[in-house]
């Protein structure tokens, strides 16, 4: 029997096809309310690809809807804010 290959990394090419993924997921799970969720997917898609504007942008209207939920706080529009500022100043680069 052979054994189980080890865990090999994603090339730079592949993770930002990760990131991506999780992105959309992320996107996706807001459009359902499901908040805690969708942050946490986000955080997976931004650990894989920090200069993901688009990653960025999907955080920073995760937070905003969660901050307008019974799950959410003032805090939530703080990140939010600096999560659209970062989206913003990489789209400028």
């Amino acid at each position: 029997m052979r054994g189980r290959p080890g865990k090999r990394r994603a090339g730079p090419g592949r993770q930002r096809e990760y990131a991506l993924a999780h992105a959309v997921r992320g996107w996706t799970l807001d459009c359902q309310e499901d908040y805690l969720q969708a942050e946490a997917s986000l955080k997976t898609a931004l650990e894989l690809d920090p200069n993901s504007a688009l990653a960025h942008a999907y955080m920073a209207e995760v937070l905003v809807d969660k901050a307008n939920s019974p799950q959410g706080d003032l805090g939530d529009m703080d990140k939010a804010i600096e999560q659209s500022r970062m989206a913003y100043s990489l789209t400028r680069t």
